[in-house]
């Protein structure tokens, strides 16, 4: 029994993860990406590699909104006159 709703469970879980992250990656605005087609072709990985993609996808994401806050607090300290 146990193994039956692992059997179950483990991928409804999965699909919900999966979808999640599809729309997050779909309401992104052109900007947040730093290439022309960076849009597509993490579309392209999420048909392509469904259990890996939506994992690179977050980590991707938490690295970029690091790096966003990063040099937002750089070009505040150079604003400022902070070196």
């Amino acid at each position: 029994m146990e193994y039956f709703l692992l059997i179950i469970i483990l991928p409804i879980v999965m699909l919900i993860f999966w979808l999640f992250q599809f729309v997050q990656l779909m309401l992104l605005e052109d900007e947040l990406l730093p290439g022309r087609h960076d849009k597509i072709l993490w579309y392209i990985m999420f048909m392509l590699l469904m259990p890996l993609a939506p994992i690179a996808f977050v980590i991707w994401k938490a690295a970029r909104v690091n790096e966003k806050k990063l040099t937002s607090n750089n070009q505040e300290s150079l604003l400022a006159g902070n070196d």
